[in-house]
């Protein structure tokens, strides 16, 4: 893959010309939308993966904070995340997912995410998918491929996508379904390793010097909000002595 200067057209081994300059655009318009808009989350993440490929080592850093201006690093992290695992379930690479993502209409995945089940499901030209001939008798109809080459059908990427979406949505549905209740040992077990991950994540954060840079006022509010816990640790640590 070509890597070029930034606002120039690049030409992925894989994929279509990349006009990056249109990329960012969009980039920047799903990621205002992106929490209320879990395409919109997917295909920010699949552009700052692209972005991403066509940056010369050492600028992605700066790059990826000038694009996600008002989203934490992390945050995007969590996107580019998302969109690999679409990539790597469906056997195609960002660049090829960019090609196809960056033509579909945001509001026609919504509406058809809203579909009732068994209604036709398209984006993009508008056209039914060719519907897979009878199969004769004795034998077995053959599932149809997705199709994962450089020239891959808008619809076919559509339906993987909407597929990934759905499955994105039921996983999170499971992962609120209540669950059966915990045992004291469970509990205390649950506790013990919440403690360390705690403990351990703030002796990290301490070492790599980064609470330094807060402003006056935020480093003023940090230091309140671990003096409270600190506090109410010791209270209780003492409340079980004064019982001995």
């Amino acid at each position: 893959m070509k890597k070029t200067n930034e606002d120039a057209v690049v030409v992925a081994a894989d994929a279509r010309p990349v006009d990056v300059t249109a990329m960012k655009t969009i980039i920047g318009e799903d990621l205002n939308r992106a929490e209320v808009g879990v395409f919109c989350m997917l295909r920010a993440g699949v552009g700052l993966l692209v972005y991403k490929e066509l940056s010369e080592h050492g600028e992605w850093e700066d790059r990826l904070l000038e694009l996600g201006k008002g989203k934490s690093p992390r945050t995007l992290q969590i996107y580019m995340k998302q969109a690999r695992t679409l990539c790597e379930q469906y056997g195609i690479t960002p660049a090829q997912a960019w090609d196809e993502a960056r033509h579909i209409d945001a509001s026609q995945v919504t509406e058809l995410l809203l579909a009732a089940p068994g209604e036709p499901r398209q984006i993009g030209a508008g056209e039914q998918p060719a519907e897979d001939p009878p199969a004769k008798k004795g034998r077995k109809a053959k599932k149809s491929k997705p199709a994962s080459g450089p020239d891959m059908p808008t619809q076919t990427f559509a339906q993987m996508l909407l597929d990934f979406m759905e499955q994105r949505k039921r996983a999170k549905a499971k992962d609120i379904e209540p669950k059966k209740p915990l045992t004291k040992k469970e509990k205390i077990e649950t506790a013990i390793a919440e403690a360390f991950r705690v403990v351990n994540l703030t002796a990290d954060w301490v070492a790599d010097g980064t609470w330094a840079l807060l402003p006056d006022e935020e480093l003023e509010s940090t230091m309140a909000g671990l003096r409270a816990a600190a506090d109410k640790i010791r209270d209780e640590f003492r409340n079980r002595r004064a019982k001995i």
